[in-house]
């Protein structure tokens, strides 16, 4: 899998933020408190988490700051073709959307975190229940070097 871009919305110290991914490595610097490790964890959680999820695990995504839900979209590439990912934190009301590259096929719901899941080669998305036990493992999945 390799990530082309992101855009969080409504996550924490970011309102609007897009960034393109290198198709290599990718630094992101910055002095602190400027919502480095947020992006970080927008993409895990967006890539590992149902949109459904409630409680800590979204919560901490929430702006205190910018008004409207943690929204992140994510484009990226996996089994040699491009997705474009987009996950709407919010409770039950959650929204995800997973849509192919040059597809009229937009799979929504469930069928997007099934699909998603597999691409990503884990079991399943996460539900809030699983988030404190197995979100942490799933750090491997998304290549992350602090410090």
């Amino acid at each position: 899998m390799r990530l082309i871009n992101c855009q969080l919305l409504n996550v924490r110290v970011h309102s609007d933020f897009s960034m393109k991914f290198a198709p290599g490595l990718t630094l992101i610097g910055g002095s602190n408190e400027t919502g480095k490790s947020t992006i970080i964890e927008a993409l895990h959680k967006a890539l590992f988490l149902k949109a459904s999820a409630t409680g800590a695990p979204t919560g901490t995504l929430r702006s205190r700051t910018h008004l409207g839900l943690p929204t992140i979209q994510l484009t990226f590439e996996a089994k040699k073709e491009i997705y474009t990912l987009s996950k709407r934190f919010s409770g039950s009301s959650g929204q995800v959307t997973l849509h192919k590259e040059n597809s009229h096929n937009k799979l929504t719901g469930q069928l997007a975190e099934e699909f998603l899941a597999e691409l990503l080669g884990v079991k399943e998305t996460l539900s809030s229940r699983q988030a404190n036990k197995l979100l942490p493992t799933r750090w491997a999945h998304l290549w992350v070097m602090q410090g």
